[in-house]
């Protein structure tokens, strides 16, 4: 019996270990500081990345894992942290496509203010 617990426990400390991160994460504070951070776009691609290898390795483990007289199921919890790791995937891209869409409405406007003053000064003769 003794031994069954111990590879129970050190079954879900494989897991822990590994993927903890995934579900303890406050995704909203975790976003707002991103956002703040103004990452650049291959930070962005390289954090999109590496949620779309966890989904992969999560995939990869076992549904079902036997313990001498136990079997494991370790469905549910792979399905969850492949959903919370598509769920973060899909955040950083919208995430992504909001800042930089902010950036180049604000570059747009910014733009067209400053060359529609040089053109009203060059037609006033300022220029």
């Amino acid at each position: 019996m003794c031994v069954c617990m111990c590879a129970c426990f050190s079954f879900l400390n494989y897991w822990e270990k590994k993927y903890k991160h995934i579900w303890e994460i406050d995704k909203e504070a975790y976003i707002r500081r991103y956002e703040k951070a103004q990452k650049s776009l291959s930070a962005f691609e390289t954090d999109i990345a590496r949620y779309v290898q966890l989904k992969s390795e999560v995939n990869t483990e076992e549904a079902t894992t036997p313990m001498r007289f136990l079997r494991i199921d370790c469905a549910p919890l792979k399905q969850t942290l492949v959903s919370r790791a598509a769920a973060h995937t899909h955040t950083h891209t919208h995430t992504h496509t909001h800042t930089h869409m902010t950036y180049a409405i604000c570059l747009q406007q910014w733009s067209r203010q400053h060359v529609e003053g040089s053109n009203a000064r060059r037609c006033m003769g300022q220029e």
